[in-house]
């Protein structure tokens, strides 16, 4: 019984590490200029998120 809780504490301990790891991995990188952003996504063949806001 106590091996079997130890076993699952360090397999969910070893789980949530794996995880911060992939969401670090993960990162998005912004760009401020859209011309330079429209030439990356079109050269890796990936889309483009557009955010923008404003104060009235």
């Amino acid at each position: 019984m106590q091996r079997s809780r130890l076993r699952g504490g360090v397999l969910a301990v070893a789980g949530m590490l794996w995880i911060a790891g992939a969401a670090h991995a993960a990162e998005i990188r912004w760009s401020k200029s859209l011309t330079p952003a429209l030439a990356e996504a079109k050269k890796s063949g990936r889309l483009v998120m557009v955010d923008f806001y404003t104060e009235w």
